[in-house]
């Protein structure tokens, strides 16, 4: 594994650490709406 591609893996986990959790509070309170 290159220095490169293991740059973008750990981007691309963080990216998903941040966002998943965002979603997740996005969905949860669109439920709480309904």
């Amino acid at each position: 594994m290159t220095w490169h591609c293991a740059y973008w893996h750990n981007y691309l986990v963080l990216f998903l650490l941040l966002f998943l959790p965002m979603l997740v509070i996005f969905e949860l309170t669109h439920l709480m709406r309904l």
